[in-house]
């Protein structure tokens, strides 16, 4: 038995082409928006709708009702909760501002009342000093001054006299007592300076060295903030 001869033309397709529906009444708005789509994935408006249509019909959306929540509206979100995070973290800046700022009132007021306090210490110290060099002064070192001069008044009549009745003594004439007295003074003066320089040599006074001034430390460099790499991540399968 000879087999059947076919026409010749089109290939067999291997899915069987579907069978159109009834015409329907879309809005312009839908028809537009179709289109576009349409268009984006390269498709025909019938396929399109009726791939739309069986996603919802399988998932049992109900478009009139539901709306599927899109990259805007997780969008909308996301920038309403950045606004939260930026208020909160503005209300938390504005909270350590005004805590820092009473802590720095606070230890400016404390400073403020030690610096007070230490001056007036200072100046009372320095009063009742002043006050002490003065009844000293006046108590013991006036007396003693009166007392030097006065020694030395005593002294300098008492070696005219003594000078004078040497020469009396001696039967010499007055008129050589004002040699005399220039060299005994001369020697005197010579004497004296030759003693105190002798006191310079042998009681020393150290040369006051100036006190160091306090090293100033130095500001901490800022602390370098380590970078902190994240793991790479693997792609789904």
């Amino acid at each position: 038995m000879e087999p059947v001869k076919r026409k010749a033309g089109r290939p067999p397709s291997k899915t069987l082409a579907e069978k159109p529906g009834p015409p329907l009444r879309i809005t312009v708005d839908a028809d537009r928006a179709l289109t576009k789509e349409a268009k984006k994935l390269k498709m025909s408006k019938g396929k399109f709708a009726s791939a739309a249509i069986v996603y919802c019909t399988e998932l049992g959306i109900d478009p009139t009702a539901e709306r599927v929540e899109g990259v805007a509206s997780v969008a909308r979100k996301v920038e309403a909760g950045v606004a939260n995070v930026r208020t909160h973290n503005a209300d938390i800046g504005n909270r350590l501002y005004a805590l820092t700022r009473g802590f720095e009132k606070t230890l400016y007021l404390f400073m403020q009342q030690q610096q007070q306090a230490t001056y007036s210490y200072m100046e009372n110290i320095e009063g009742n000093l002043l006050q002490h060099l003065v009844r000293l002064e006046r108590h013991m070192l006036e007396p003693m001054l009166e007392q030097i001069m006065r020694a030395k008044f005593d002294a300098y009549t008492a070696r005219i006299m003594a000078e004078r009745a040497f020469l009396e003594s001696a039967k010499q004439p007055v008129t050589n007592w004002k040699a005399m007295h220039d060299k005994l003074s001369e020697e005197r003066d010579q004497m004296l300076l030759a003693d105190l320089r002798q006191h310079v040599e042998n009681h020393l006074m150290p040369t006051p060295q100036p006190t160091p001034e306090p090293s100033v430390t130095s500001v901490p460099p800022k602390p370098v903030v380590p970078v902190i790499n994240s793991p790479p991540t693997t792609p789904k399968q």
